[in-house]
């Protein structure tokens, strides 16, 4: 039975006895239903590729692919900013995580240079026709600007694009944006990373959030988390 359903039979029965019987079951306070732990959905490589293949717009294209490609959760990347990008050491640092901890994680050349192209774009193309400067003395710049520079790019607006390119893909998981950080980590796990080092290019505080992707890859399940 799930826990839910169970909590609401115990709460109809508690209050059948105590408000309405006047009675109060020792037995009730026994009854505590066990917490279930769901595993994370994960996409394979090449479901990885079919959904990416089927967002339309270039910059939430590019979107999901640094977010898969660097594990990021949909804030980190969507509030990331032009300078947290170092080509030459081939590292995005992360800001604003949980516990506001930062932490550098490395980017494959091919989106670093999707990445040059899309700033080149944006605020060499676009920002030539566009009176943003006049809105601020040092507009910050934003790697996904939103309509007005100002602002960085919606997450809503991420999520709607993966949601949309997830149907057109016909991958049939229950999966989300952020599902591509759970594929991110197990993908690297069935490359043979070691899990302390999984643990840092995500951000865990503690290995054992990190471990439940041994759950989710067959060649793992026989090594100790040390």
């Amino acid at each position: 039975m799930p826990a839910n359903t169970f909590r609401q039979y115990l709460a109809g029965i508690r209050f059948l006895f105590e408000k309405t019987l006047g009675r109060k079951l020792e037995i009730l306070d026994l009854a505590r239903p066990r917490s279930q732990k769901k595993l994370p959905v994960v996409l394979s490589i090449e479901e990885v590729r079919s959904i990416l293949f089927q967002v339309n717009s270039p910059t939430h294209r590019l979107c999901l692919k640094l977010f898969y490609s660097c594990g990021l959760r949909v804030s980190e990347g969507a509030n990331m900013k032009v300078a947290d990008i170092n080509g030459k050491e081939k590292i995005v640092l992360v800001r604003g995580g949980k516990g506001n901890k930062e932490r550098r994680v490395p980017v494959p050349d091919m989106i670093l240079e999707e990445l040059r192209e899309h700033y080149r774009t944006v605020y060499l193309g676009k920002a030539q026709n566009f009176d943003y400067l006049a809105q601020s003395p040092e507009p910050p710049e934003w790697l996904f600007p939103g309509q007005s520079f100002r602002r960085p790019i919606d997450t809503t607006s991420i999520e709607r694009a993966f949601k949309m390119a997830l149907k057109l893909s016909g991958v049939s998981k229950m999966a989300t944006v952020h599902t591509l950080r759970h594929s991110y980590a197990t993908h690297l796990l069935e490359a043979r990373v070691e899990l302390r080092v999984i643990q840092e290019l995500l951000g865990h505080a503690n290995l054992r959030t990190t471990a439940i992707y041994t759950h989710l890859t067959d060649w793992s399940l026989d090594k100790p988390v040390k």
